[in-house]
């Protein structure tokens, strides 16, 4: 038989570059853990199907290794169809080489609650040899004992994985790859096990600037024996918005890629990735893959909830009420079971307070909902007041950025109140306390050097003069101070005016 085992070497060599044969996360350092669109390709993460709830496709070709001889190649197909509370995916991938064949099926299935999104694959592996390109030499046995009449293998396998938006800018992700691990050889002279893969992948948006992402994984059966792998990559399309430029490594292969908008009204983009194995391979075959990637907006919409408060004023004494309008908006389509609470964020506690909460049955397409809120005020200071629409995050919404309004007001002690009377059986009926930012006890400032009123105050003092009048068994106390520095040499006080006018 002519070359019965080179082809051992060919498949090893296609195994472990077939896990990232789509562009865009071979160009980014075999960034599949957190891509979202690539939720549908095998070695990628399901739940990245769910996490924008659009409709994805894909067409691929990678050509791993080009240069050493054999023409093998993988070509993929792929399709997430958005659906309202389910994203579905399926895809299939088939290598080919001299000697073998390979394909893989996947079926997807993602849901996002909040901003954590999750998706599971179920895979069907088939392996086999091409048959035809084995040559018996004269003398060789047409029925291969090291076959055994076995040239193809059917078994199944699965992914899993969990992708978390940090927040607009920031998303991490966990990816768990051919969890059963089944046994995939076609020989009966041993087994074939490609191992489970743990991948761990974050991303950062640099503004303007570009996106950069980071992986990390442990695999159970590395072929050269290596367990733990890195990468990372970075992505811009700050020279034009139509051009995206992307550069990664990993601890086998250096990649550049590009990704090119079709400027044709469609939401379409073909991806290119070079990989330079760092291996001695690397010095004879190099990898480059293509992909055309589209993502549709579904005809049929997600809810979009906002909220809104204002409150009927800026500023409270304490013990008072503060009554505030909480209003929900909703758009595209009807939600059900809307919460909706009022928190008070407490820095220095690191925690928020719940105030008040409520739950509206359902908010039409379209619509909007008022929530009348009274919140006792019990303690002065700052208070910084945050209403909150779908807290949980358990509704699916086109937009979560604007779930979320914050109103700051203050809340100030009521003024001190001191009443001393003369005689004893001088009693006080009541006390009508006014609301104001100064202190309502008089305050009167004389011009430096002069004991004399100014006619400012005169209505005020009129007012207490009259008061005394009306009480004469009363004694009120007067409080002041002069500045000493500036009235070096003053011979008359102000108190005195105060008792010349008092004694009238």
């Amino acid at each position: 038989m002519v070359d019965r085992f080179c082809f051992v070497i060919i498949l090893l060599a296609a195994a472990l570059s077939f896990a990232d044969n789509y562009p865009r996360s071979g160009a980014l350092g075999a960034a599949g853990a957190i891509l979202p669109e690539s939720g549908v390709l095998h070695g990628s993460n399901p739940a990245g199907l769910s996490i924008f709830e659009n409709h994805v496709f894909y067409l691929s070709f990678n050509r791993p290794y080009a240069g050493i001889g054999d023409p093998m190649g993988a070509g993929a197909f792929g399709y997430g169809h958005h659906f309202r509370n389910l994203d579905i995916g399926i895809d299939l991938e088939y290598f080919q080489s001299k000697m073998t064949n390979r394909a893989d099926f996947g079926l997807t299935l993602s849901r996002r609650f909040g901003n954590i999104s999750t998706g599971v694959r179920f895979r069907g592996l088939y392996n086999s040899f091409r048959k035809d390109n084995f040559h018996y030499s004269e003398g060789d046995d047409p029925i291969d004992p090291v076959f055994d009449e076995r040239y193809g293998l059917m078994n199944i396998t699965g992914d899993a994985g969990i992708i978390y938006r940090l927040s607009d800018r920031a998303s991490v992700g966990i990816l768990a790859v051919n969890i059963v691990d089944p046994n995939m050889a076609l020989s009966n002279i041993g087994t074939s096990k490609t191992g489970v893969d743990i991948k761990l992948g974050a991303s950062f948006v640099l503004g303007r600037s570009g996106t950069i992402y980071a992986q990390s994984g442990y695999s159970t059966g590395a072929a050269d024996g290596s367990q733990i792998g890195f990468g990372a990559g970075f992505e811009s399309d700050i020279i034009h918005p139509n051009l995206v430029l992307r550069t990664g490594f990993t601890d086998t292969e250096l990649s550049l890629g590009l990704g090119f908008r079709l400027p044709t009204g469609l939401p379409l983009r073909l991806d290119y990735a070079f990989g330079y194995p760092l291996s001695d391979l690397g010095r004879v075959a190099t990898n480059h893959g293509f992909a055309l990637v589209g993502e549709i907006e579904p005809t049929v919409k997600i809810p979009d909830l906002a909220i809104e408060m204002e409150l009927d004023r800026d500023k409270y004494p304490i013990g008072d009420t503060a009554v505030g309008i909480v209003r929900i908006r909703n758009k595209y389509l009807r939600a059900n079971d809307v919460g909706v609470s009022v928190v008070r964020r407490i820095a220095r506690e690191g925690e928020d307070k719940i105030l008040a909460e409520t739950i509206f049955p359902r908010i039409e397409a379209d619509g909007s909902v008022d929530w009348e809120v009274a919140l006792p005020l019990d303690s002065p200071g700052e208070w910084d007041l945050v209403a909150r629409v779908d807290p949980e995050g358990a509704i699916a919404e086109k937009n979560e950025n604007n779930n979320l309004a914050e109103d700051i007001f203050a809340v100030h002690s009521l003024p001190g109140v001191g009443v001393f009377a003369t005689p004893d059986v001088l009693k006080v009926e009541s006390v009508d306390y006014v609301y104001q930012d100064e202190s309502i006890v008089p305050a009167v400032f004389f011009e430096t050097g002069s004991a004399d009123f100014d006619p400012a105050y005169s209505p005020l003092l009129d007012l207490l003069t009259d008061r005394l009048a009306e009480n004469p068994d009363a004694k009120f106390s007067i409080f002041g101070y002069f500045d000493p520095v500036r009235r070096k040499g003053a011979k008359n006080l102000p108190g005195g005016a105060l008792q010349m006018l008092w004694r009238k």
